[in-house]
Parts: C-alpha cells; sequence; structure tokens
C-alpha cells in the first residue's frame, strides 16, 4: 500500500517479529476500511445490500482475530473472535496471514466454502480496498476517487498509531513519554478528517473532529493530503508554505509523528 512519510523516518529499526505488528494491522486497520469504503462508495453499498452474515479473520491457538459483520447490508468491523461466523478464515500463525496479506497465499476458508456468492463479493470488496489504496494516476484526478483514498490513508494513519505504539518495542520510550491531549488531523473545507487521543500512555484513534483538540494539523486541499500521506510531499516546505497549518501544542505531534512514522515499516 501506500507508504505513510509525513515525518522523517525514525531510525530505530523494528526489533521484534514483524509480522505480529503486520497481522494486527490488517486486521484492525485495513478490514475496517472496508466498513467505510460501503459508507462511501455506493457501488459497494449495493453489492451487500441485504446482508446478513459474518466473516472472519482468526489466527488460531490465541492468535489475533476480527469479524466483518453485515447486518441489512451495514457492516461494522469487531476486534475478536464470532460465536458463528458464516465464513471462517483461519490461520495457524500471524505468518500465513501476512502471507495472505502479500499475496503469497490464497487461504481457503475453514467454514463457508460454498458461499461462493458471499467469498466473490467480499473479494470486490477487498479489491476496491487495494484500488483505493493504490490508486491510478488517472484516478487521483477524480475528486471522488482521491477523496476515498485519502480517507483510508489517514485513517491508516490515526489508526495505525495505535497498533504501533501497542506491539512495537521500538517506539516504547516515545510512549512511555506521551503527554495527554488530543491531537486533529483534517483536510479542508470539508474532510476527512480523524483524530487520536492520548490518555495515560494509550492512544485511542477516531473518525471526525474532536471536542477539544490539544494539536491541530490542517491541510488546505485533498491533493496536498495525498502527497503528504503518499510521502511525495515535503511537510515541513508544506507547513512554509501555508499548505498546512499546525497549530496548539506541537510537541504532542512531534511524539505521535515518529510513532506514525513506524507504520510505512510493515505496510509500505
Amino acid at each position: 500500500m501506500q507508504t505513510l512519510n509525513m515525518m522523517p523516518k525514525p531510525a530505530t529499526e523494528i526489533t521484534m517479529d514483524p509480522n505480529i505488528i503486520k497481522a494486527n494491522l490488517f486486521l484492525k486497520v485495513l478490514l475496517p476500511h472496508l466498513e467505510t469504503l460501503i459508507e462511501i462508495d455506493p457501488a459497494l453499498a449495493r453489492l451487500v445490500r441485504g446482508w446478513n452474515n459474518v466473516i472472519q479473520f482468526e489466527v488460531l491457538n490465541g492468535g489475533p482475530s476480527a469479524h466483518l459483520e453485515f447486518k441489512g447490508g451495514k457492516l461494522t468491523v469487531k476486534e475478536g473472535a464470532h460465536s458463528n461466523p458464516t465464513v471462517l478464515f483461519a490461520f495457524d500463525s500471524v505468518k500465513d496471514i501476512v502471507d495472505m496479506m502479500d499475496g503469497v497465499t490464497k487461504p481457503m476458508p475453514k467454514k463457508g466454502l460454498f458461499h461462493l456468492i458471499i467469498l466473490l463479493k467480499f473479494m470486490k470488496l477487498t479489491a476496491a480496498m487495494e484500488k483505493a489504496l493504490k490508486p491510478e494516476p488517472a484516478d487521483l484526478n477524480d475528486p471522488a476517487k482521491l477523496k476515498r483514498t485519502v480517507t483510508l490513508l489517514l485513517n491508516t494513519a490515526v489508526f495505525g498509531m495505535k497498533q504501533i505504539a501497542e506491539y512495537d518495542p521500538g517506539v516504547e520510550p516515545t510512549v512511555h513519554h506521551l503527554a495527554d491531549g488530543c491531537a486533529q488531523f483534517m483536510v479542508m473545507p470539508d474532510g476527512p478528517s480523524a483524530y487520536i487521543e492520548v490518555r495515560d500512555q494509550k492512544l485511542y484513534p477516531a473518525k471526525g473532529l474532536a471536542k477539544s483538540p490539544s494539536v491541530e494539523l490542517e491541510v488546505q486541499d485533498m491533493k496536498i493530503a495525498y502527497g503528504m500521506l503518499g510521502g511525495d510531499l515535503d511537510t515541513m516546505a508544506a507547513i512554509g508554505r501555508g499548505e498546512i497549518v499546525l497549530r496548539g501544542f506541537i510537541p504532542l505531534f512531534g511524539d505521535l509523528s515518529y510513532i506514525m512514522g513506524r507504520i510505512e515499516q510493515y505496510l509500505g
């Protein structure tokens, strides 16, 4: 997927099995993109209209898991296992789920193999997510497609920070020194936007606008946001030109951007 390079890449190297972090990013950050896509893309909403089923991804023997719950055509992605999924993808290890992400393997469901319509439509959903995260140059000239891509990249950045903070020991010193506060990220004039709260060295990401952010990063238009999130824009130079406005408690943003910079080492 697109790399996330809003700030210089941290010098610290990965110090643990990257598959653990990558699997958690897939289950808890990438899969929820499908929820967002169905909300903003009418064609995808029509694809799952009337659906009432559950698709689960689970790493066995106490590994991470998540499930996609469709009710009346609306999707909610939840962490953890469902008691009775319609379709179950079970993996022996986090390495197996990463191999699926990388296209090395194409796993068969352990349950629900004969739900072919569900499986085919689900493949269309994941293909739409991949296309949004890796847009063709022509897609960037379409305002709706550009906004879709920026929305997913922003959500990856904000929600990915929580997984990095929890599982990557390379950021542990930074996490332990995080001040309480809230960082708001927004693209003008009408979004997308997301924020992350810090309370007692724990991160709580959310979509939308925070009530009382401590620091705000405001991007002036969608193409600038795409350049920033895609790593093609010099963020500091853009701030100097007024294309990006940063206001409030800047040290909090600096610490969070260090954590955010780790994401590309796993999803870049």
